[in-house]
This record gives structure tokens, sequence and C-alpha cells, in this order.
């Protein structure tokens, strides 16, 4: 009889790289209407947001925003304000090409340089860069020999244990509270001036009498 071969498509684990790269951030924000105008700013903050990952021969698709945010003290004893702008990015890597059958991209980063500055009492400009770091993990399927059967053949079978990777999830988790800011003491009054201390010569003359 004619011999039998049964085949599976097990996953293996592919090919894994990290890129890096850079994205500008160079904006001016428009303090609107119904928040106080700024009297001091106070921290500036800046992260990505990646919406949709495309993954090509060669080529890697990130598109996304970055969120400034900005706090600032508010004139006439506003108190602490918060202002945010979104600016949209769309970033082409390049990558070594590879086979794959099934991916995932992790996105880090942090800030390299922020600065921010007041223009006027309604209108801030920042000027930055994010640096991203993308970690691609990639994974192939291999036809492996499973079973086989008729032909007289004699076989032996042995269990592998492996790893596959189910699903790959993203979620943005928001953390608020509230932070009581304790009044400052005032400064101590300044120390007492010295005393003033000054002289004065007065000239002497000699009288004589005969």
């Amino acid at each position: 009889m004619e011999l039998k071969i049964f085949r599976d498509a097990l996953p293996a684990a592919g090919t894994n790289c990290t890129l890096k790269a850079e994205l500008p951030l160079e904006t001016e924000i428009l303090i609107s209407d119904y928040l106080p105008p700024v009297f001091k700013l106070v921290k500036c903050f800046v992260r990505p947001v990646v919406l949709q990952k495309r993954l090509q021969p060669g080529k890697l698709q990130l598109e996304g925003y970055l969120r400034c945010v900005v706090y600032y003290q508010g004139e006439d004893g506003a108190g602490l304000c918060q202002t945010e702008q979104k600016l949209p990015f769309t970033k082409l890597l390049d990558l070594p090409e590879f086979v794959f059958t099934a991916w995932a991209v992790q996105v880090e980063g942090q800030t390299e340089y922020l600065n921010c500055r007041t223009v006027n009492p309604r209108r801030i400009e920042v000027r930055g860069a994010y640096g991203l770091v993308v970690s691609v993990h990639t994974q192939v399927k291999t036809d492996v020999i499973t079973a086989l059967s008729d032909g007289g053949v004699e076989q032996k079978l042995v269990t592998l244990s492996g790893v596959r990777r189910a699903a790959v999830l993203e979620k943005l988790v928001t953390v608020e509270g509230e932070i009581r800011l304790v009044k400052a003491p005032p400064p101590p009054p300044p120390p007492p001036p010295p005393p003033f201390w000054t002289s004065a010569a007065m000239p002497l003359s000699e009288t004589s009498s005969s």
C-alpha cells in the first residue's frame, strides 16, 4: 500500500527587530475663550497615541497623533488650568524583508526635549521632539509531519509542547485624581539693617591771652 503522510501547520517564532524614530513637535496652542488667560506656565507633557499599524514587506507604517498637554496658572487667581492639542502624524519605517504569517508591533518611547513658552496670554508655543522605540515580533507557520500510515511503516509518536500567540490587545487607561495644593507659608521678614555709624573731625585752634 502507498505510504500516507500527514502534515500540520505549526506556528514558529519569526523575525524580531527593534526600530527607532523621531517625531518632531512644533505647534502653537490657542487658549479658548472659556479658559482664563495664562499667567505662568507650570508643566508641559507629550505622548504618542498610535491608531493604526500596517506591516508590509520592508515597510512599517504608523498613524496616530501626539497629545500635547500644558498646565498653567491662570490670571486673577484662577488656579491650575489645563489645555491640550492633538497633532496627527504618519511615520513610515524601513524594515528588512522577511516572511511572516502573523505579527505584532509594540510602540514605546520618551520625550527627547520639550520647550514651552508664552507668546501672549492667549497663545502658547511648544517645540520639541519625541523618540519612538518600535518592536516588531513575527510568527511563521511551518509544515511539520505529524503522522504516517500504510506502507508497512512503523512510527513512534512524541508529544511536543509549544507556545502560540492567541491575541494582542492594547488598552488606554486614564487615571484621574484630586491633588490639594498647600499654600506655602509667607517668607520670613528681612533682617533689620545694620546700624549706621558716622564720624566727623572738627579742627581745633589755640588761643592765647596776654
